[in-house]
């Protein structure tokens, strides 16, 4: 199996249970720019 494919697969849970959930992609980072200071300043978080 590729690699690529494993990642897929591993993020989909338990496939014999009637529900489960579907993981979200998770973006990280611990510096954020942004384009000038008023973008900034107009953001909700």
């Amino acid at each position: 199996m590729n690699s690529k494919t494993k990642l897929i697969h591993c993020g989909r849970g338990d496939q014999g249970a009637e529900v489960r959930s579907v993981n979200p992609t998770l973006m990280r980072a611990s510096t954020i720019l942004f384009k000038d200071h008023a973008t900034w300043k107009n953001t909700e978080n």
